[in-house]
């Protein structure tokens, strides 16, 4: 089972906005903050706190869950305090997902397409939670 729910952007793009938020280096200047059920339901419009947390920067919204070759993301990419842009997608793994792929492309990383979840360092854990013991 896979399952993801953070903010992630490039490192620089994690302002002043952020500074009450642990943030989580990933690779090749990638960084995120996973959310907690708990943030989440206390923040309630999860879409309205993202328009405005990204209102100087840039960010991706990615709710991600696979399991047994089934699953999906959905990333949702703020910008200056608005959805810039969305994306979906469907599959067998995360490891195949494009919609991923297509959101580290809009930050600028190129690299190997065959996983770049993996190269990013997405995969590093599981679970929202086991990200969340790394705080």
């Amino acid at each position: 089972m896979y399952y993801l729910q953070a903010i992630i952007s490039l490192k620089e793009h994690f302002n002043s906005n952020f500074i009450n938020y642990d943030i989580i280096e990933l690779n090749h200047n990638f960084a995120m903050i996973p959310l907690s059920k708990e943030f989440i339901i206390k923040t309630g419009d999860i879409r309205k706190w993202a328009e405005e947390i990204s209102r100087d920067t840039i960010i991706a919204y990615v709710d991600a869950e696979f399991f047994m070759g089934i699953g999906g993301v959905k990333i949702d990419i703020y910008g200056n305090g608005i959805l810039i842009k969305q994306l979906f997608d469907s599959g067998t793994s995360i490891h195949e997902d494009t919609a991923v792929c297509a959101m580290l492309e809009h930050f600028g990383f190129i690299g190997e397409k065959i996983h770049p979840a993996f190269e990013a360092g997405l995969l590093k854990h599981n679970r929202t939670e086991d990200w969340l013991k790394l705080r």
